[in-house]
C-alpha cells in the first residue's frame, strides 16, 4: 500500500501505515508523517461515508454552529467506544485539542455509567486533552430560548 499509493483496504494496510507513521515521527520527518496520517484518516472517513454513516440532525446543527464560529471541526465518529463526534485541532501544533460528543456515547462496552463517564473519558484524555459533551436536551432548550 505504501509503495503503490493505493487506498488502504484491509487491516494489514492500516497497521503498515501506522508503523510507517511511527517511524517517520520518531525520526523527525514530521511532514511525511502528518501526510501519511492525513491520507489514512481521509480514507477511513471516506469509507465510513460510503457505508452510509452520516451525521444526525443534532450533530449537523452542532457542526454548522462550529463552522459559524470560524472553527473547522473534523468528523471523528469511529463507531467504536472511543469515537467522538467532532475533534478540533490546535492550529499551532496540529494535534487535537478538543473532542466534542453530541449526547452520551452508545456502545455496548459503555452500558454501565462507570465505563461511560469515568473509564472512557480518562482513556480519551490521553489523546485529546479537553472533552466536551453537548446534550441534545440543552441544545434544544437553547434554540427555543432564542426564538
Amino acid at each position: 500500500m505504501l509503495n503503490t499509493q493505493r487506498k488502504p483496504a484491509i487491516p494489514r494496510d492500516y497497521l503498515q501505515g501506522y508503523m510507517e507513521y511511527a517511524r517517520a515521527m520518531s525520526s523527525g520527518d514530521l511532514a511525511s508523517g502528518r501526510a501519511l496520517l492525513g491520507r489514512m484518516h481521509n480514507e477511513r472517513v471516506n469509507a465510513r461515508l460510503q457505508q452510509g454513516q452520516k451525521l444526525d440532525g443534532f450533530a449537523n446543527d452542532v457542526f454548522s454552529y462550529l463552522h459559524s464560529l470560524g472553527v473547522d471541526p473534523v468528523v471523528a465518529q469511529e463507531g467504536d467506544a472511543f469515537g467522538v463526534d467532532f475533534a478540533i485541532a490546535d492550529p499551532q501544533i496540529g494535534f487535537y485539542a478538543i473532542g466534542i460528543e453530541c449526547d452520551a456515547p452508545h456502545h455496548e462496552l459503555l452500558q454501565r455509567a462507570r465505563a461511560r463517564d469515568i473509564w472512557r473519558p480518562s482513556v480519551l484524555r490521553r489523546a485529546i486533552p479537553c472533552l466536551h459533551r453537548i446534550s441534545s436536551q440543552a441544545w434544544a432548550a437553547r434554540s427555543f430560548c432564542k426564538a
